[in-house]
């Protein structure tokens, strides 16, 4: 008797599916030819609480009766009565973006979870399942990663298990996975010396940088000669510039002129030529002199040469064990004669000279695969190194885009586009591979790489989403496609963007659309709206790459009020956890 009863249920239980499900395709299909449906949403006014309506009150319920003839089975009914209704909180205050911020956020699945877990009430039992299994296409992805979601009901947020295929990954001397480069970028730029950024720098890209280097230190007065592998060939005494400081080095004959600036510069060099054309300089050097540009291509009054033979009183001053008289110069490094044919035998034209900063101001890091000259405060009379306009390719690997057609396609057009975002925003390499990854942890996270039941739902379903977000007072824009953006929502000029990129709304289920255009939104806050939030990030110990994820999230509030905690935000760790396996490589 018992399993004649569970027959039965089963039965019923799979007529009303089938029901149901016809039900509602046969409305979609009956909503694209109405188009007086939109004078339904139009009169759709929810009355709030203990004011008297307008005109008339539609709930959900009434107007998917009226226009959705979901249950044709006589059998259903019983079945029915076992949906929990769904229920409207007319009272409750509709979502509204902030204002203060460049772009609006891109709260890209908070709100419109919220309208799924009401439409969820009415349908998730029963329909959702239906419509995730009617809607799935056949792809390449199959054995995509094993998604739990079996979290409580009314949450869409995902308990992701670890994955455990192995990725395989090739690297050299300048191919290295960007996990290893941002790896040692770190450990590099926490270190105190600038020294030792360059020559492990140098150690680790020796194979395109094979020449001999120099390294100049201001507070030690010493220039020491280093090989590609990082050996030390030879130290000397050095002298300097009278005043101390990083600024560019003006030096005239003239000493009183007012322009005159005895600081040897910081900053980056290479050797242009030796020996000068000037007669009475020429007098005063021979050939030992070697005159440097800067990273810009621009001959620099700082030079490298001997102590002048006008001055025989100099040589008294080196090697005496006192470094404060070795600040004689007019800005240029000056050796004795005998050290600098040391360094003229191991130092050549084209030879780089790096000069380091004694003002806690400057100093180098590690960026773009370079070293470079920075400050702390711009103040515009120092050589830091220009923005490179070298755009490096990328290549994305991982097991798990041959399982998937939408990710392959995704990650390809990451590389490809990737000179067309950076020109559009103005950001850098570094900057662009970091979020690169980020937008595929992101596309796994929104849509489980187009394979979501709810992101089928929203796509294939749009007039129900309008619909409901009209009878219950929201008035945003829906989230779209693989990375749920809200495209409509942003200032014009990203909307402008955009367009040159060729992207809709209704485009964005299309990798090719949504890899660019998820980069120029991730591009444009973390060049645009980080900055202002630079203070609140450093007061909570946020990264840069976190906060990037709390503004996509739309949880910018989180942010500004110091209480964001991203080891325990699912969100981010879901979309960190998918990022890391797969694994980004620059070309050099």
């Amino acid at each position: 008797m018992g399993k004649k009863n569970d027959n039965s249920k089963r039965k019923k239980r799979k007529l009303f599916k089938k029901g149901l499900f016809k039900g509602i395709l046969k409305g979609a299909r009956k909503k694209k030819e109405e188009t007086a449906s939109e004078e339904i949403v139009r009169k759709t006014i929810v009355t709030p609480r203990g004011e008297e309506p307008q005109e008339k009150q539609t709930t959900l319920e009434s107007h998917l009766d009226e226009k959705l003839p979901i249950i044709t089975q006589e059998d259903s009914s019983s079945v029915l009565d076992e949906v929990e209704p769904i229920e409207i909180d007319a009272s409750a205050e509709p979502y509204e973006a902030a204002t203060e911020k460049p772009i609006p956020q891109n709260p890209t699945r908070e709100e419109d979870d919220d309208l799924l877990e009401d439409l969820s009430s009415e349908l998730e039992s029963e329909a959702e399942p239906l419509i995730e299994k009617a809607l799935e296409v056949e792809d390449a992805s199959q054995n995509l990663p094993n998604f739990d979601s079996s979290s409580k009901k009314g949450s869409y947020k995902h308990v992701v298990k670890p994955y455990t295929d192995s990725i395989s990954v090739k690297t050299d001397s300048t191919q290295m996975s960007w996990a290893e480069v941002r790896a040692k970028q770190k450990e590099n730029n926490l270190r105190e010396s600038d020294q030792d950024k360059i020559v492990d720098w140098h150690r680790r890209y020796a194979e395109s940088n094979p020449g001999n280097y120099a390294i100049v230190d201001k507070k030690s007065c010493t220039l020491t000669v280093y090989s590609a592998d990082g050996s030390k060939l030879e130290t000397l005494e050095i002298a300097l510039g009278s005043q101390e400081g990083d600024a560019v080095t003006k030096s005239y004959k003239d000493k009183e002129n007012p322009d005159n600036r005895p600081t040897t510069g910081a900053g980056v060099y290479t050797i242009k030529s030796q020996g000068i054309n000037d007669k009475a300089d020429t007098e005063e050097y021979g050939d030992n002199i070697f005159l440097l540009e800067d990273e810009r291509g621009i001959e620099q009054a700082t030079a490298l040469h001997q102590i002048p033979n006008s001055s025989p009183d100099r040589h008294s001053k080196m090697y005496d064990g006192d470094l404060e008289n070795n600040r004689f110069s007019h800005g240029c490094v000056n050796f004795m004669p005998e050290d600098f044919d040391k360094m003229e035998a191991l130092m050549g034209l084209g030879g780089k000279v790096y000069i380091l900063p004694e003002d806690s101001n400057n100093y180098f890091v590690e960026k773009n695969g370079q070293m470079n000259l920075t400050q702390h405060d711009y103040t515009g009379d120092v050589l830091t190194t220009p923005k490179s306009d070298k755009i490096k390719p990328i290549e994305i690997d991982g097991n798990y885009l041959n399982r998937s057609k939408i990710a392959k396609a995704y990650a390809s057009e990451l590389a490809r586009q990737k000179e067309t975002v950076i020109k559009m925003l103005g950001i850098d390499n570094d900057t662009y591979n970091d979020i690169a990854k980020m937008s595929i942890g992101i596309l796994y996270q929104e849509s489980e790489v187009g394979r979501s039941g709810k992101y089928k739902l929203k796509e294939t379903f749009q007039w129900l989403v309008n619909l409901v977000k009209a009878i219950t007072g929201r008035d945003s824009v829906n989230s779209r496609g693989l990375t749920q953006l809200k495209t409509e929502a942003y200032n014009d000029e990203v909307k402008g963007m955009l367009d040159k990129l060729g992207v809709t709304p209704d485009n964005l289920t299309d990798p090719a659309k949504a890899a660019p255009a998820t980069m120029l939104i991730l591009g444009y806050m973390y060049k645009n709206e980080l900055p202002a939030l630079k203070e609140h990030m450093e007061e909570n110990g946020l990264k840069a790459t976190d906060a990037l994820l709390y503004l996509y999230q739309g949880k910018r509030s989180e942010i500004t009020n110091e209480t964001a905690t991203p080891d325990k935000n699912l969100y981010i760790q879901n979309v960190t956890s998918f990022a890391n396996n797969f694994t980004l490589k620059q070309m050099e």
